[in-house]
């Protein structure tokens, strides 16, 4: 099989983001800039906004990856390697 074949397409790979940073400069959340050193990409700048929304949205993020990552480690010490 080919890489191409297992590969999502060009368009998929850089469209979803594309998406996701209108959405997030619709909220306010960001905003756009051509990259002064090379014009073929553009930069994503949080805003004091977005800054808010991440340590809004911080402490819930923290205590999900702590229950569905590190939680099941302490409760099956096997799986890091302890005797």
């Amino acid at each position: 099989m080919s890489s191409s074949a297992t590969d999502p397409p060009r368009q998929a790979r850089t469209h979803g983001p594309v998406k996701v940073v209108a959405r997030l400069e619709q909220r306010g959340w960001v905003f756009r800039t051509p990259d002064p050193a090379d014009g073929r990409y553009t930069l994503a700048t949080l805003t004091g906004k977005g800054q808010a929304k991440v340590t809004q949205a911080a402490p819930g993020h923290v205590q999900e990856v702590r229950r569905l990552v590190f939680d099941p480690l302490v409760a099956f010490p096997a799986l890091i390697g302890d005797p």
